[in-house]
């Protein structure tokens, strides 16, 4: 549950570093970007790992520790596969945009804001599958140290591409991109400690 609050922080804390530190129009260009992220991206993702917790308690309950690793394996693959059609579709989304109503200034920075935070939603993927494997098993260390450690990061992330470096919403972007990558658990770790290595 603390590791998925600060993987959720992220976000949050980049919206509000902007508020503070950048225009308003900005502001909304980042709260609209973020608002179509969570509900065409990151809530499909979240949909189809549903599965993976009961599959892989079932796994560990029998004791059968090559088999969580290939629900693991199998359940990243999938949601790799769902990654790459999502940012595929988020290409057109300036589109989509403009059909809602959105002003076209607005929607054209808004949808290259979400291409540029696009592989934080990879990094999202995995790290939702790891972190139920790790929970399946009652290991909550890792997850939990690696998505703190990613959010407390959020804020230097955002202060040197943004007021040092003035890299404005792509910096913005990028933070939100490495914090999501740096809050991920180990990658060998799941598979060590569950005994399939």
């Amino acid at each position: 549950m603390v590791s998925s609050l600060a993987s959720f922080l992220v976000p949050v804390m980049t919206l509000a570093f902007v508020g503070r530190n950048m225009s308003k129009s900005e502001l909304s260009v980042v709260a609209l970007a973020s608002s179509f992220f969570n509900v065409t991206g990151y809530a499909a993702i979240v949909g189809s790992l549903g599965a993976l917790e009961t599959l892989i308690s079932n796994a560990h309950g029998a004791s059968s520790h090559a088999l969580k690793g290939v629900i693991l394996q199998r359940s990243i693959l999938i949601t790799m596969t769902m990654c790459i059609a999502v940012i595929v579709a988020w290409t057109r989304m300036y589109d989509v945009m403009i059909l809602a109503g959105q002003d076209p200034d607005l929607a054209r920075s808004a949808a290259d804001y979400l291409l540029h935070i696009s592989p934080s939603l990879v990094f999202l993927a995995a790290s939702d599958a790891m972190k139920k494997f790790f929970t399946c098993q009652s290991l909550v260390v890792a997850p939990t140290v690696a998505a703190l450690a990613g959010t407390a990061m959020t804020f230097l992330y955002n202060w040197v591409f943004i007021v040092v470096w003035k890299w404005g919403l792509r910096g913005a972007a990028l933070a939100v991109v490495f914090a999501l990558e740096g809050g991920m658990p180990p990658g060998r770790a799941p598979v060590t400690v569950a005994g399939c290595a």
